[in-house]
């Protein structure tokens, strides 16, 4: 083997071990940013109740990161990594080799220039005091790769497994398998008729959270805006907390919803009506012979 055929070998090995560092950095860097965000974005979720436009949003916004991290932490770098940047980094590395590294690699083309036999012969006599596992060592590659497999484990195992609200949204973010909401206000009766002048209890329950008040907001069909009540707590059920307000006497048709904490309710309709009622009983006994 010649000199200079054996100095492209050395500058290929160089190169190949950069780019493997250049990819294990850019797989940590990916894993990382995704678990990161992940968690962070579920935090912000969870405090706004994982309302579904905000998950559309965290959605994207862990797409556009990841691009941006795949294209400038990965894809980018990867392609950096060339002959002439590798024999700069092992010029950087090894200054005994006085840039006839960086020469060799930039002139490597010229097949026909007579000096570069002699210029591959001293300068891999040089080439002795750094290999390819010096530049990049393999302590560093293997903290890199643990790195990026120990950040999608996490990631993985919060999806998969994850407790409480980190799971469900970590969940709801990567694979939306979560159809039931976590946080979420049953409201009873909901749409209904009811008869003229009577009373009706309205019964929010919130599960999951205990927020500190719970309002009723009321639209009666005789008014132009939305009135809202405070809702009395009635009892703490241990997964979430129950909230009661009664229309006494109700005279028409309402529409309503309730509001507590980030959460709101769907509108719901009492539709008021004149239904029939017994006013007066006449009894006549028909007395045994």
């Amino acid at each position: 083997m010649n000199n200079r055929r054996e100095l492209n070998l050395y500058i290929a090995k160089l190169k190949r071990r950069l780019r493997l560092g250049a990819w294990l950095r850019g797989a940590a860097i990916f894993t990382g940013t995704a678990l990161t965000m992940t968690f962070a974005l579920v935090l912000l979720l969870n405090r706004l109740a994982f309302p579904m436009h905000g998950v559309t949003a965290a959605r994207l916004a862990i797409f556009v990161a990841l691009a941006l991290v795949a294209v400038f932490g990965i894809a980018l770098p990867v392609i950096g990594v060339t002959r002439n940047w590798a024999a700069r980094k092992a010029e950087a590395a090894n200054p005994g080799l006085e840039q006839r590294l960086t020469t060799f690699a930039e002139r490597a083309h010229q097949s026909s220039d007579p000096f570069l036999e002699l210029l591959a012969a001293d300068t891999l006599a040089r080439t002795m005091a750094l290999n390819a596992r010096e530049l990049v060592p393999g302590n560093r590659l293997l903290a890199l790769g643990g790195l990026g497999a120990a950040c999608l484990s996490v990631l993985v195992w919060m999806i998969a497994a994850g407790p409480g609200y980190l799971g469900y949204g970590a969940a709801k973010l990567w694979t939306n398998r979560n159809a039931t909401p976590l946080y979420m206000i049953v409201v009873t009766p909901g749409n209904a008729t009811v008869r003229r002048n009577c009373d009706q209890l309205i019964t929010a329950h919130v599960t999951a959270m205990h927020p500190d008040k719970a309002r009723l907001f009321v639209h009666y069909e005789s008014s132009s805006g939305w009135e809202p009540v405070i809702m009395q707590e009635a009892r703490d059920t241990g997964s979430g907390a129950t909230y009661q307000f009664a229309f006494a006497g109700l005279p028409e048709s309402v529409e309503y919803y309730v509001a507590a904490g980030p959460l709101v309710s769907s509108h719901y309709n009492l539709r008021v009506l004149d239904l029939p009622s017994v006013k007066q009983i006449s009894v006549t006994y028909h007395y045994p012979a």
